[in-house]
């Protein structure tokens, strides 16, 4: 029986199927995979494909990550451009105390969030944050939740 060597290579390597299975998949013994790898340097093939995908991968989660942090800092300017559009000298169109006290705790909150994740940017954790408003009694609810967790390798 003829074996194509190059498709048992390939399905070593980005296949991630171990010697035995392709021995098995194929009808020959594992003694010559072990041989046909060894001469092929199979074990570098993988390590080399591995390493290429992890890398393509660091480099999407950065993309992605500036991504995020600039649609944030968009965010964070538009909201503060409200805000000052809001907030007016004329005594008149001044928002009442208690609204001023829940959108100031919410900017802080923003500004907090937004020094944790540029702390953060080298880290591999995900933070998630809620801003909560008033209960629909009227009770002041606004805080951050954070939650950081270890992001799934």
């Amino acid at each position: 029986m003829s074996v194509n060597w190059d498709e048992a290579k390939n399905k070593y390597v980005f296949g991630n199927r171990t010697y035995q299975q392709i021995a098995d998949e194929f009808g020959v013994s594992l003694r010559s995979v072990e041989r046909k790898a060894s001469k092929g340097q199979w074990v570098k093939a993988r390590s080399e494909h591995v390493a290429e995908v992890t890398e393509e991968c660091r480099r999407r989660s950065i993309k992605l990550g500036a991504e995020f942090l600039e649609e944030l800092n968009a965010d964070m300017q538009e909201l503060e451009q409200n805000f000052r559009k809001t907030v007016k000298p004329d005594p008149e169109k001044l928002m009442a105390p208690r609204d001023l006290q829940h959108l100031s705790s919410a900017l802080l909150n923003m500004l907090s969030y937004r020094e944790r994740v540029d702390k953060d940017e080298d880290d591999d954790r995900e933070t998630v944050i809620r801003f909560v408003g008033l209960d629909d009694e009227g009770t002041d609810t606004t805080e951050a939740d954070s939650e950081t967790e270890a992001v799934p390798e």
